[in-house]
């Protein structure tokens, strides 16, 4: 595998991931997970933030592996992506509930 090729994976990685915790955030439950429980999230931004990281995550692909496999690549990565998105807001929320169980109530 060439470094272009490599590099081309792993930007096609890192933009689908982002675009799942862009999507993820823009659900005011993990929005207020990081503390910014008053304030609604920018939803629409985000999601259209979501869309151009999994399109651009599209790209990638596409330019690494041409059409035939590169949308598999892609189906694959907005899997894998998907579930570390997931994973990644989980973790916000269940943090997000540890630090209110410790803050002292009154």
């Amino acid at each position: 595998m060439s470094m272009q090729a490599l590099l081309l994976l792993l930007l096609a990685f890192v933009s689908v991931y982002l675009g799942w915790v862009c999507a993820a955030l823009a659900m005011p439950r993990h929005w207020a997970a990081l503390g910014r429980a008053s304030a609604d999230p920018p939803a629409i931004f985000l999601r259209i933030l979501a869309v151009v990281c999994c399109a651009a995550s599209l790209g990638f692909c596409l330019a690494r592996d041409a059409a035939g496999f590169g949308v598999l690549t892609w189906v694959c990565l907005n899997s894998v992506g998907a579930w570390l998105g997931v994973g990644t807001a989980t973790g916000l929320v269940s943090t997000a509930r540890a630090r209110d169980a410790e803050r002292p109530q009154g």
